[in-house]
Formats: structure tokens, C-alpha cells, sequence
């Protein structure tokens, strides 16, 4: 089994620059990575450049920022002196007076936070062709006529990198299955040096004719075979998730890694390949966090007691059920199911906890003109006229009137026979949460100033001075 396992490759400063009559730019290309090593694909970074006199060390001749956008592998081309410069002049760099260093630095988030991976490096020969600005390019003089040394083709058959006129490295096929001892575990270009690395083994092959050229045309070709073999690598499923670096895989080391797979909340992991890890927030706006149990927060219709949409194939109230039939004690709009109707469409649920242990049905001294409906559907109709005709804050209908709960506004105190069949299809199996206590109704007799209340111990309905203080329970209609 042979599998290839790119942890990085860097396309150097040196190794890329290609120029033609001489632009006052460079062309940088490399692989953006975070902090744990893992590949940024189709991220908005921000780049600092920074050329060096001198030494590693040295003071600072010229420095820029550029803002870019990663491609779906992570790779990156810029042109460094095209940036914002906020120190010196590129064009006016004297490449001629000693040696210097670049060095590279990157905020994966756009911003100016700068992170330094590595040390500066020093430029190579490539970069000093601006300072031979009255040196014509379009025909070079090889005056050592060696056959050795000129511009050669590198190319991968099958198990062999050969470059041409040269070495020829042969990857082995590795017939045993162990994850652990796989052929090649690194692959870096690092200057003209080409490390491979077999196990524990390293090879090199030297590319010093790349840069022994000024022709573009002999450089872009050589650039373009370098990236053909990284593309052909990036198509390897190293983790077999089923996903390799050209499907998007962000982590092709981690087969729990790959686009789409189940993100864990606040690991730091994007496990998804999304561009980030999922936080617990409202990403949808739909008044559920992950953690208050939203299955989908990318999506405002999917949240606990979301109406289910039956034959959509989805879960739209978070219960873990698909396209489930409604029944009696299901978490659906807002509440829990107590009653369904004949057309099996429709009925109505109740909140998921009491909204008040200790209020009044109030306006004991008045009759309220309305409230008297006893059966199933008439409980809203029922606290519409106790509202209106009861301006006391506080009291069990109106406390049902102003609830805002699980998205919803439209909820009200139940009747009496509503009540009921809170009590027989829900309390009476164990459903509900209620409290072995007095709940008030919606319904008052048209004959004195009392209303009905329900004992939740043992079931019987009576008659009460709307001064007790009872429990109160809201209901809504689906």
C-alpha cells in the first residue's frame, strides 16, 4: 500500500521569483498553515514582508503588507513590492551592498496580529537580477558548454522522480498495511534542495538549475511541473476519510477531519474544513444555541420545538425523530403535546415548565363578559376577554398573554376541559413536569365571581375565589 503524506510544502522566495526586463516585484508562493500545521484553505490572510541588511538580525530596509485570499489547497501568490509599504522603497533597495534576508510573517485572520513561524532566510541569487538592471535577458550566453548543468525537466512515472540528466529517486511500494511505516512522509522544496522524506530516511535532490536561469519562459515551465507534481500529490487520501487535499480535506493526517464531518464544539479543531471550529452561539438566529440543543444552527427553521415538517426528510424540531407523526407527550411547537384533533394535523401543547407558582385569576369583584367557554378550542377566546376586560398585571392570563417562549408569542391559559387533558394524557403519565398543585383555568361561570382550577394530586376540578393563588401552565394552539 503505498500512501504519500504532504506535512508541507514551501515554495520558496528564491525558487520562485521569476522576472522579465527586470520588474521591481517577486513572486512568493507557499502553503498557509495554522497553528497547529494544518493547511487554511480559502482563508483572507494578511502577509508581512520584510527585507533585511545584513544579517538575520539586521535593520529593516524595507517592509509591506499584502492581503490575499488562500485557493481551496491553501496556496498562496503574491508579488512582494506590490504590497502597502510602511518602511522604504522596494525600487530603491541597493542589492547590490552585501547580502539579505527576508523575513515572513502572517495573521490568518486579516488583521494585523502578526505571527512569526520562522526565522529570516536569505534571499538567493535569483532576487539580484533587480540590481542588473542593464543586463538584456532575452538570450543568455551558457559560455561553460556543460551538458550538466542546464535547465532539465523534473517528472514522476509511477514509482520514479527522475530529473532529467540526472538522479532517479524510486519510491517503493510498501505491501504491508501498517499505517506507521508509509513511504513518503514529507516532501519540502526548500531553496533548489528537494527533500523526500521515506520513513526515516531523507533523500535530496538538487534543482540548482532553476535558478541558473533568467529566462522566464524555461522558469514559468519549470514552476508549472513543480506545481503538476503537488496537485497530483493533493489528490492522495493519506487519512482514507475518503477525502485527499484536492477534495477540500483541510487535514489529510486526521480521518476525522474531512468537509462535512461532525464538528465538535470549542475543540479548536475545524472538523468540518469550514475555515473554523463551531462555537456555541446563535449562529442562526433562530434563539437556540448548540448547547440548548439546535441540531442545525446553520439553518433558523431547525431548533427544539420547531414544527415538524412532515415528508421534508428533515428534523426539524431536534428530538432526534425524522418526519415523525404527531403524538401525545412530543416536544413540538414551543411546548409538549397534549391533545391531538381528529384530523391528526392539528391539537394543542403546553409549555415545557410552569410559567408562575403563585398568581391570582384576578378582578375577583367584576364578571368578565366572555370567559365562560368550559370546552377544547375555547381557552384563547377565553383569556382574549379576560385581558381585555382585567387590567391587573400579574394575573395567571395575562401572565400567558406577554409569554414569549421557544419562538413563539400566541400561548393562553387553558379552559377547563383543556386543563383536564393537560392533567389525564400528560400528568397522569408522568409526562410534563407538573407539580402535585393547584393550576388555574381559563374558565369562569357565568353564575358567580369564581373560576375553575384543577387539583393536580388527584385530578378534581372547583370553583375559586379568583383571589387564591394558584399555578399557572400556558398553552398554544398547532
Amino acid at each position: 500500500m503505498k500512501k504519500l503524506l504532504v506535512t508541507g510544502i514551501l515554495l520558496t522566495v528564491a525558487t520562485m521569483i521569476l522576472w522579465s526586463q527586470v520588474p521591481q516585484a517577486m513572486t512568493y508562493k507557499a502553503m498557509a498553515k495554522d497553528e497547529w500545521g494544518v493547511a487554511l484553505p480559502n482563508k483572507y490572510i494578511t502577509l508581512r514582508f520584510s527585507i533585511i541588511q545584513g544579517s538575520e538580525t539586521g535593520p529593516v530596509v524595507y517592509r509591506e503588507t499584502q492581503n490575499t485570499t488562500t485557493n481551496k489547497f491553501g496556496l498562496m501568490d503574491v508579488q512582494i513590492g506590490k504590497g502597502t509599504p510602511d518602511i522604504g522603497i522596494f525600487s530603491s533597495i541597493d542589492w547590490s551592498s552585501g547580502v539579505y534576508y527576508i523575513q515572513i510573517e502572517m495573521d490568518p485572520k486579516g488583521g494585523t496580529d502578526f505571527r512569526l513561524d520562522d526565522p529570516a532566510h536569505q534571499l538567493l541569487s535569483v532576487p539580484y537580477a533587480l540590481y542588473a538592471e542593464s543586463v538584456e535577458n532575452d538570450d543568455v550566453d551558457d559560455a561553460d558548454n556543460d551538458a550538466t548543468n542546464e535547465l532539465q525537466t523534473l517528472s514522476v512515472d509511477g514509482l520514479e522522480l527522475t530529473i532529467e540528466n540526472g538522479n532517479t529517486v524510486f519510491l517503493q511500494d510498501d505491501p504491508d498495511p501498517d499505517p506507521g511505516n508509509e513511504v513518503i512522509t514529507n516532501i519540502i522544496l526548500n531553496g533548489t534542495i528537494l527533500e523526500i522524506t521515506e520513513a526515516s530516511e531523507t533523500k535530496m535532490v538538487d534543482l540548482a538549475s532553476l535558478t541558473g536561469s533568467t529566462n522566464i519562459d524555461d522558469l514559468e515551465n519549470r514552476v508549472a511541473q513543480l506545481e503538476s507534481i503537488v496537485a497530483e500529490l493533493s489528490k492522495i487520501d493519506n487519512d482514507e476519510d475518503g477525502f485527499s487535499l484536492a477534495d477540500g480535506d483541510c487535514n489529510d493526517n486526521d480521518a476525522s477531519v474531512y468537509p462535512g464531518a461532525q464538528e465538535i464544539l470549542g475543540d479548536g479543531i475545524d472538523q468540518d474544513c469550514d475555515g473554523s471550529d463551531l462555537v456555541d452561539a446563535d449562529n442562526d438566529g433562530d434563539g437556540f444555541k448548540i448547547s440548548q440543543g439546535d441540531c442545525n444552527d446553520s439553518d433558523p427553521a431547525i431548533y427544539p420545538y420547531a414544527p415538524e415538517i412532515i415528508g421534508d426528510g428533515i428534523d426539524n424540531n431536534c428530538n432526534g425523530v425524522i418526519d415523525e407523526n404527531y403524538f401525545i407527550g412530543q416536544n413540538y411547537g414551543g411546548g409538549i403535546i397534549f391533545y391531538i384533533d381528529e384530523t391528526g394535523q392539528h391539537g394543542l401543547v403546553c409549555a415545557p415548565s410552569d410559567q408562575s407558582t403563585f398568581a391570582e385569576w384576578g378582578c375577583s369583584s367584576i364578571m368578565i363578559v366572555g370567559a365562560d367557554g368550559t370546552a377544547v378550542g375555547t381557552g384563547y377566546q377565553n383569556t382574549i376577554d379576560i385581558v381585555n376586560g382585567c387590567s391587573t398585571a400579574g394575573i395567571a392570563a395575562r401572565i400567558c398573554y406577554d409569554l414569549e417562549l421557544n419562538g413563539y408569542e400566541d400561548w393562553f391559559l387553558p379552559s377547563k376541559d383543556e386543563l383536564n387533558l393537560m392533567y389525564v394524557n400528560l400528568h397522569l403519565n408522568g409526562l410534563g413536569g407538573f407539580a402535585s398543585a393547584y393550576y388555574w383555568s381559563s374558565t369562569e361561570p357565568s353564575i358567580n365571581f369564581n373560576a375553575y382550577y384543577q387539583a393536580f394530586d388527584y385530578g378534581s376540578q372547583f370553583l375559586s375565589y379568583k383571589t387564591g393563588t394558584y399555578y399557572v401552565r400556558a398553552v398554544r394552539a398547532f
